[in-house]
This record gives C-alpha cells, structure tokens and sequence, in this order.
C-alpha cells in the first residue's frame, strides 16, 4: 500500500472508479474485491451476504450461530495479507474498537478478531440502519436532522478523543444512522494515536482538513473539521455541494489538486449554510462555520465545545415571532343580506334541523309570532359561537364570495337577519334540546285525587344515629391525631420512604436514593402530604440524575435536570453546590484540554503551565493530575523519540551512516517499535550498498572489471536506483570489450563478434565502436570459414578449399594458422578422393600419384595403407 491515497471530493468507498466532479476519475480506485461466497463458514459464523467494500476489506453480513444474532464481518484484503504493515493496520484497528467497547452507544462494537488461514477478519456488531452518505444521496436527511447526528456522532467522536485516538477519515460513508437517528462512528482503518505523525492510508479531500492535506501537525481537530463538512453537506445537500465543488475545483482530472490548493488557500471560506439552503437555522449555521474553519485558532477545540454551543444556542423557534391567524370577528355594517349563512360545525357536531315531517308543531303563541324561533339543537350538541372565517392571505373579505357546503344544503338552518343584528351574546354553557310535543286534539279529565300521609320515623333513632356518627368521628380522628404527633414516621410508608431516600442521598448513596425516590413516585397516594413528598421526590431524582451526568460529562443533561429541579422546588443551595462543580470540573478538562494541545505541537513549557494550574485544582474534578503527569513525561519522551528518528533520517540522505546509527540508538533507548527496526535495517542496507558501490567505482578505474561488475550487482539487489544500473551497464560494457579482444587474440573471430556486440549493447563506448569497425572484414571472413568447415564436413573438398582461400586474407594473424591448416586438409582429402575413383575405375597408376600426393600433404595411416595395397596389385 503506497503511504498515502487520495479521494476525488465525495467519492465514496465503494465507488472506485466513479467520475466526479464531471469526469474526474477518483485515484484511489481500488479492484473489486473477489471476496468469499454466500454461505461459507467461518467458525461458529456463517456468511449470509456481501454489503460493503473498503480500500483494505470486504464486509458481510453473518450469523453467530452459537449466540443465534446477526454480527458484520470485516475480512482484510487477500492482496494485502502478505503487507506487514497492512496486517499490523488492520489489527490496530480492532484493537481500538475494542478499548471503545465499554460504551458502544456512538462507536461500533467490536466482538472479536480473528486470524484464519482464510485470513484476517474482524467480528464487530451488526447495526440495523443506513450509511450517512446512502440517506444524504436520496435526501433523507436534512437540517433538521443535523443536531441529533452533531450531538450522537460528536459523542463517538468525544469517546475516541478521550481514549487519544484520531479518527482521520470522518465522512458519511463512515457514519451510521439507526432507525432512531442516533449517529454512530464506524471503520477505524484510518484512525492512529494522537501523537502519531504519520499519514493515513486513505485520504477524503472533501472533508479533510487543511492540515492533513497539508501534512502538517495535527490533532483530533481534524475529526471536528471533518464532522463539519458532513453537516454542511446534510444541511445544503448533495447536489448543492458537488456544484460548489465543481466551480471551485474546475472539471477534469487536475479537480483534486485544484480542491487541494483552495482547502490550503486560508483567506478563502465555504459559504454559510443559511446562505445556500434557508431552511438552516442560523445557531446550527454558526456552529458549522466555526466547525468548518481552516484556521485552527478561528476552529472550535473540541467537539464537546461545538455540542456545548449548539445545546447553549437560544431555540429560533422560540426566539423567533410566530405568525398567528388573524382574530375572529363579525362584520356588523354590512347588510344582512349580504352576509354569509350561518355553517354549522362539521366536526363531532350535528347540523340544526326542523323538526321531523310526521310530527305536529303545537300552537304558537304570541311570543312565538314576533319572529321565527331558533330550531331545536340536538342533546349532545354543545352551545358554539359562530366566528368570522379564516382569511388566507390575497382573498376578500366580502361575505358575498363565502361559499359553504353547508349554504348549499337546504336541510341546513338559516338564522333571520333580524336575529344576527341583536348584540353578540358570550358563550353559554350548553342546554338541552327542546322537546317536540304532538298536537293534543282532546284534553282528558283530571284523575281522582288521593290523600297519602308521610311517615314520621321516632325522633329516638336520629338521635342514636347523629351519637354514634359523632362517637365514630371522634374516635377515628382522635387517633389520626395521636399517630400524626407521636407515631409520624410510622404512620406514612411515603414519609419512611422519603426519609430513607434523603438519607442516602446525604450519604452519597446515591443509586440507592434514587431506587427509593422511584418508588415513591411510583405508589398511589391519596393523602395531600404524602402527595407533596412525591411531588418533591421528583426534584430529588432529577438532582441524582444530574450527578449522574456529571460523573459522565453531560452537561448538556446537568443544566437539564437543574433547571427540572428548580422548577419542582428542590432546595436551591443544592442545586447551587451541583452547578459550581460542574463549573470546576468543565474549567479542569478546558486547564487539561489547553495542556494536551500543548503537547500536541510540542509546546512543553504551556503544557506544564496548564497542568500546574490543574493541580491547584484537582480535587474539583476533571482528569486525574499523576496521569497528566504521566501524560506530559510520556510526550516528551515521544518528541525525542520523533526528534531522533528525523535527525538519524537526516543523517542517512546525507550518507552519514555511523551519526545516522546512533541517532536511532536514541530513538531505541526510548523505545523499540517495528518503526526503529526497519529504520536500522535501512541503514544497513544503504551502508552496505554504499560500500558496494565504492568497490566497484575503484575495480573500475583499475580496470578489474570483474570486481567492479559483481559490487555494482550486489549493490543493485540491495536497492536498484538508476544510478547504479548505469555504472552496471558501464562496467560490463568495459568487460565484454576485453573478453572480446581475448577472444580475437585467441583466434575466435565470430566470438569476438558476440561479445562486442554485447558490449555497445550495454553502453555505446568509443572504442567497442572502433573494434567493430577494425574487425567487420575479419567477422565476414569468419563467416566463410564457417562455411568452408560445413562444405568440408559434407566431403565437399574443392568447395571447402575455396572459401578457405578467399577467408584466408581478411582473417587476423592469429586465425590464419588454423584457416591454412584447414587449406592443406580439403587438399589432401581431395587427392585422396581422386585416388579412391581411380581405383573403382581400375587405372592403379592414377590412383597412386593421387595416394602419393595425399602423402606428401600429410601423411598418416590411411594414406600408406592405400599405397601398400596399390602397390602390391600392380606387377
């Protein structure tokens, strides 16, 4: 893996390859993954599908078959198993999820690492939800939902801060939303130490900060930045942020560079949210402004303090003026004819209506003749005053252009004209509906009176009555009185409880008061005391709430419950005592927070300055001061240790190998990591391949060639560079050109021919140049002779000796010897062939001048015998 990749601005993990903006190919595509199939086993987990893919791993989904719960499985890429680096990355990786497990409400959960001969693989929780980035591409997400994701992904954030570790790769293809909107941070295969100054494997341009890209110092306000540019992306959308990336980025293949060059650019700033998108409330624009800043001291210093400053924010809803509907209210100049009909209520309500056809009005009285009478209303239908109707904005008012389903209904009642002109009358309460009584066509006679006497009970049993009513009175409440005074505590459970609660919450018990004020809170009291004590345990359970939180920081949840505690009368100086120490201990971590990013750039004297003014306040809560001391020796042994490192590099460009030595001997005393032994085995190599070199460089000037080839090719298997393939080159160069001067001394011309060849091959010398040219008709020459042994070979003796003779000029001193020797034997196997065809034609004479030539040639066995037995045929 090459030290560092970057991504086109908005690219995704998964989209290698993917042009944006407009064509610009992400650099950092990686090859699909082949990955393993559906269903395979892993151990006790089985694979169910393929969801995810990383620069470094391939992400299922699987089943823990022993625990029956769904668990996601993160395999390291195959291609990288061989990497020590990579594989030492990845196990970092598990190892900080697993320092985050004991709260793994914000940060992914980590179960287990294992290491198969398949590979390398982490077992981690399965959340059921989306990635950020899938919800902000279909515009699921907007500014409404920025404030849950700054408060649940800043705490996971908060959470790896706390534990010194870097997210560096904070965007929305690494952020996860459940169902309930709670952000939660995922994929540490980018996050380091906080004194770590290495660079990330995978860079994200669009929402790196200045200072990484840059590759200067930086601290977890690399995490705030990134967050930032997330929400900025949530709050105007995708497709708004891609066009501003477009126009400051240009087009084409040079938009990462471009976007690089304006992140660096300080004086040039990303355009307030509220600005692109309206509907951003401008607190949140604020906060993502100053999260967003590339200027670190205009940045906020923590993302507690951007949490903190949203959650101090005054609500804009609240602040705001809300626009109201207009008030009701009756026209009362117009005519009556022109005014609307009476509608009546829709809902829940039944409208007036006559009476029905089949019964019979009862006559009218004079009263009833002034004027029609209001038609009964029915029982359940409450009394309602009509109100005038609501005006949108650009409709008239006029009464004549108000139509209603209810006008266009004829069972609908009407009220005269004459009724609406009387005064308007206040709401009354309602009344019960009129009875309809039939027409009564004949009065029937009065019944029979009948006298009925009452019945007088004896003034006796009243008397006994009203005495034991009084006895029984006295009695109870004699003995209510008595309990009340003597016996109060054992009188009321609620009382015990109370007092049970408050003395352990005196005592610092303060899970056992807060059980105990639960369960007054849950009882059903009737008594106004006890019902006063359950009242007040509420206040109670919210100041044990907010110590809770306090103990954990949040104190967005302190000034919460404080002020639910004021408002249900809990006692003031305790909820004063509560917010002065949160006061100290948000003063500790800020004298804490000022220290570490102190030591974050090095600067020991502030760090030491702010930790001193912590220890004069350490029993007001915050850090533990003997860790901040630990925390500042081990800063500075860690600057020394990075001091050494750089200077023993220094050292080693410089060809300063023994300084370069014991630098790194510096860095060793203060620790031993894989980092300082591939430094000495860099060193070491480079000494050895220097000395290496400067063998060879003196074997060539003294023209040991041999020596200078083989130094210059032991230093080229330590670390080929360009520089030393060419004295290679060179040097074998020089030694084909004397082996080949060998060879033309030794009479082999066409091996001469190879090996000067061999030489301009390796470098175009003067001199190789000038042999070839000397010895061109020499190699011609050669090649006849090469001939002239292929023809004498096949017994073809006058042509052997032929090209002998015409080789035999051009050829050097040293081949002619063995060319004229070559000469004199395709004669004398030419005489002999004579002599051996004068015989088969039986002309012996003949064939002994042949025999006798052949043996004044060279003579040999061959040559007598034939002679002998030439002789001894002829009489």
């Amino acid at each position: 893996m090459t030290d560092s990749q970057h991504r086109q601005p908005g690219q995704s993990p998964d989209a290698a390859g993917e042009a944006l903006p407009d064509g610009a190919l992400d650099s950092r595509a990686q090859p699909l993954q082949p990955g393993l199939p559906t269903g395979t086993g892993l151990g006790k987990y089985r694979i169910l599908e393929r969801i995810r893919t990383y620069h470094h791993a391939v992400v299922y989904k699987a089943r823990d078959g022993m625990l029956d719960r769904l668990v996601t499985l993160k395999q390291m890429a195959t291609d990288l198993l061989d990497d020590p680096i990579a594989c030492g990355n990845f196990k970092r990786e598990a190892h900080f999820l697993a320092r985050c497990s004991f709260d793994p409400r914000f940060v992914v959960n980590v179960f287990e690492l294992i290491e198969d001969e398949v590979g390398l693989f982490i077992v981690e929780e399965y959340v059921d939800g989306h990635w950020l980035d899938s919800l902000v591409a279909k515009r699921r997400v907007g500014p409404k939902d920025a404030p849950r994701l700054l408060r649940t992904a800043g705490a996971g954030l908060k959470l790896l801060h706390s534990l010194s570790i870097v997210h560096r790769c904070i965007d929305p293809t690494n952020i996860l939303v459940t169902p309930a909107g709670v952000g939660k941070v995922a994929n540490l295969s980018c996050a380091a130490h906080e004194s770590d100054a290495t660079r990330p494997p995978v860079i994200t341009p669009r929402y790196a900060a200045p200072e990484l890209l840059m590759e200067l110092g930086y601290d977890d306000r690399v995490d705030v930045y990134s967050l930032g540019m997330t929400l900025y992306e949530v709050c105007i959308g995708r497709r708004a942020m891609e066009q501003f990336i477009a126009q400051v980025a240009g087009t084409g293949p040079a938009g990462v560079g471009q976007w690089i060059d304006w992140v660096a650019n300080l004086n040039q700033a990303l355009p307030r949210a509220d600005s692109v998108n309206s509907l951003v409330p401008r607190t949140l624009a604020d906060v993502i402004e100053r999260m967003t800043a590339k200027r670190l001291e205009d940045r906020f210093t923590s993302i507690d303090e951007a949490i903190d400053t949203l959650a101090a924010a005054p609500s804009e809803r609240k602040s705001s003026p809300t626009i109201q509907p207009a008030a009701p209210s009756v026209r009362r100049t117009a005519p009556a004819a022109a005014r609307a009909p009476f509608v009546a209520p829709t809902q829940d309500r039944q409208p007036f209506t006559s009476a029905p056809p089949s019964a019979q009005s009862p006559p009218r009285d004079s009263a009833s003749a002034a004027g029609p009478t209001p038609p009964s209303r029915p029982a359940t239908q409450p009394f309602t005053v009509r109100t005038a109707a609501r005006v949108s904005p650009g409709q008239t008012t006029d009464a004549r252009q108000t139509t209603t389903a209810a006008s266009a209904d004829p069972s609908v009642h009407q009220r005269p004209a004459a009724s609406r002109r009387q005064p308007r009358r206040p709401a009354r309460s309602p009344v019960p509906a009129a009875r309809v009584i039939p027409r009564i066509e004949h009065v029937p006679s009065a019944p029979e009176a009948h006298e009925s006497y009452k019945k007088r009970y004896p003034r006796i049993l009243r008397s006994a009555f009203a005495a034991v009513l009084m006895i029984a009175v006295a009695t109870y409440g004699g003995k209510w009185a008595w309990q009340s005074y003597f016996h109060a505590s054992t009188g009321s459970p609620a009382r015990i409880i109370f007092k049970l609660a408050e003395d352990a919450f005196r005592s610092g018990q303060l899970e056992e008061s807060r059980g105990r004020f639960r369960e007054l809170s849950a009882m059903k009291l009737s008594d106004p005391a006890d019902v006063a004590l359950q009242r007040a345990a509420g206040g109670w359970l919210d100041l044990i709430e907010a110590h809770r939180a306090l103990d954990r920081g949040d104190y967005e949840a302190v000034q919460l419950r404080l002020a639910s505690a004021r408002e249900q009368g809990a006692e003031s100086f305790r909820i004063q005592e509560l917010q002065t120490r949160m006061w100290d201990k948000k003063d500790n971590e800020r004298l804490v927070t000022e220290g570490m990013e102190a030591l974050a750039r090095d600067d020991f004297t502030a760090a030491e300055r702010a930790f001193a003014a912590y220890e004069e306040q350490v029993g007001k809560g915050g850090a533990d001061a003997e860790s901040l001391r630990d925390a500042l020796e081990s800063a500075k042994r860690d600057y020394r240790y990075r001091q050494s490192l750089k200077e023993s590099r220094r050292y080693l460009l410089r060809d300063n190998f023994a300084a370069a030595l014991g630098s790194l001997g510096q860095a060793e005393a203060i620790r031993i990591t894989s980092e300082t032994r591939d430094l000495r085995k860099e060193i070491i190599d480079a000494k050895n391949r220097f000395e290496w070199i400067l063998t060879g460089d003196e074997a060539l000037l003294a023209r040991d060639y041999n020596l200078a080839v083989s130094s210059y090719e032991r230093a080229s298997e330590t670390s080929p560079t360009a520089e030393v393939e060419a004295k290679l080159k060179t040097a074998r160069a020089h030694l084909f050109l004397e082996q080949a001067k060998s060879a033309i001394a030794a009479g082999d011309v066409l091996a001469s021919e190879d090996l000067l060849r061999n030489s301009l091959y390796n470098a175009d010398t003067d001199e190789a140049r000038r042999q070839v040219d000397r010895y061109a008709p020499a190699f011609e020459a050669a090649r006849l002779a090469k001939r002239g042994d292929a023809a004498l070979a096949a017994n073809q003796f006058e042509e052997a000796e032929q090209l002998f003779r015409s080789a035999l000029p051009q050829l050097p001193e040293s081949a002619r010897k063995d060319v004229q020797d070559k000469i004199l034997q395709a004669r004398r196997g030419n005489a002999i062939d004579r002599g051996d065809k004068a015989v088969l034609r039986g002309d012996m004479t003949a064939a002994l001048i042949a025999y006798r030539e052949a043996q004044r040639i060279k003579n040999g066995p061959d040559v007598e015998e034939k002679i002998s037995r030439i002789q001894s045929l002829i009489p």
